[in-house]
């Protein structure tokens, strides 16, 4: 059987469920979202949901600041509690991190963020645990902080479904085929065809692409991630903390249940 759609998601993640929800807000008539597990059982289940402005690229912090101002207004623009809490965000640096820090923060002043260069001591008040010694440079962002991403995923999800969007889960794309603008989907239960297909497959979109022979220049890496519990309290207000002075690059937050999550990485 072939069903059409005047939109059709391939990823139940967050973006998936977002571009869902924005579409059917906007207007967008017959939106479909295929899944082919459950909603939020991919990358964005296991993401650490840090919610930033910090930004070398000006395009992704204009992104950013716009996505930032939903997050902390959630309940109001969209529905539902996602456990937004806003800490602030420290940026530990090296000598030679100084004035690209700047000029980061130069182009997040310009979009009303407020984040400055602070010293040692301001910092461990906000922070007290911090160990200070072999750091140069210290950019303080007062806005940024962090969410539940099944909350905040499954909230777009319910919303778009309020707003008629029609949510398939269970469903595994087998082969993809476009004659003109229309696009075919085959998935392991029915056939769709659809003039706007959105791939929002994370880390299968790659494979996905490739069906239509498009390549996406999509490089996949480990994103390593562990969870300790502090001997001393972990304050849930205190700052989020990336120490580009670590070798690995390291960030962490306070998590639910009184530990400590650390990722590597960029």
């Amino acid at each position: 059987m072939t069903q059409t759609a005047d939109y059709l998601i391939i990823g139940g993640g967050l973006y998936g469920c977002s571009i869902a929800y924005h579409l059917a807000l906007q207007g967008a008539k017959k939106v479909v979202l295929l899944e082919r597990n459950e909603i939020c059982q991919a990358a964005t289940s296991k993401s650490c949901a840090i919610v930033r402005t910090h930004y070398s690229v000006e395009a992704n912090l204009v992104h950013a600041v716009e996505s930032l101002k939903v997050f902390e207004a959630f309940d109001e623009q969209v529905g539902g509690d996602i456990g937004f809490q806003r800490t602030g965000y420290l940026i530990l640096g090296p000598e030679d991190h100084r004035e690209p820090m700047l000029e980061v923060f130069n182009k997040q002043n310009e979009q009303g963020i407020d984040t400055r260069v602070i010293d040692a001591n301001e910092a461990k008040q906000l922070h007290p645990l911090l160990q200070l010694e072999d750091v140069d440079v210290i950019g303080y962002d007062t806005r940024t902080g962090y969410c539940d991403p099944y909350l905040a995923t499954t909230a777009f999800a319910k919303r778009a479904k309020d707003l008629g969007v029609e949510i398939r889960t269970g469903v595994q794309v087998q082969d993809l085929a476009a004659d003109g603008i229309v696009k075919s989907v085959t998935t392991n239960s029915e056939t769709f065809e659809t003039p706007h297909l959105i791939l929002a497959s994370g880390g299968w979109t790659a494979n996905i692409a490739s069906f239509l022979g498009v390549e996406v220049p999509l490089e996949l890496s480990r994103h390593k991630v562990i969870t300790l519990r502090t001997t001393d309290d972990y304050l849930r207000t205190w700052p989020i903390i990336k120490d580009l002075t670590s070798q690995d690059k390291i960030y962490f937050r306070s998590d639910s249940g009184g530990v400590v999550l650390i990722g590597t990485g960029d």
